[in-house]
């Protein structure tokens, strides 16, 4: 028994210690020990595997755990897209709205500039009649004053 646990302690994989116990004299010379060494290489082998199936497990739960992480972010960046979409069609509105109203101050300003145009105008035409109405009004000075001084002459004379 000694010599076989020294034998299995040298092994660490199922094949090395299939080899071990081969070499073990007590062993190699019984059919029963040759069965008992390839069962023990399949016992080690069974739990290499188990192990190798345990990592194995860890590591899919840890894809498992990333892919989570990776749809939750995927969820956010989803909800933050529709969000900011929501935004820029609040946006586009609101400039819409700012649009139609800066098209109807134009407008109305346009109004006024054609109404303020027509006011100079205006104002230039009275100032023109008034100026007209200076001239005459001087002429008709001048002839009353000239007829005065008519009169005057005529005057003496009856």
């Amino acid at each position: 028994r000694t010599s076989i646990l020294r034998c299995l302690e040298k092994a660490e994989t199922a094949g090395e210690i299939e080899e071990e116990l081969r070499r073990c004299p007590l062993i190699a010379q019984s059919s029963e020990g040759i069965t008992a060494v390839r069962m023990a290489a399949w016992l080690r082998q069974l739990t290499d595997s188990k192990v190798e199936v345990r990592d194995v497990r860890g590591q899919l739960r840890d894809a498992v755990s990333e892919i989570d992480l990776g749809t939750e972010k995927i969820a956010d960046l989803t909800r933050l897209l529709k969000k900011a979409n929501d935004e820029i069609k609040d946006l586009k509105t609101r400039l819409e709205e700012q649009t139609r109203h800066r098209v109807a101050g134009e407008s109305r300003i346009a109004e006024l500039q054609t109404l303020v145009d027509n006011l100079y105008k205006d104002i230039e035409e009275r100032k023109r009649g008034a100026e007209r109405a200076d001239t005459e009004k001087a002429e008709l000075r001048n002839e009353v004053q000239y007829l005065r001084e008519q009169l005057w002459v005529i005057q003496p004379l009856q």
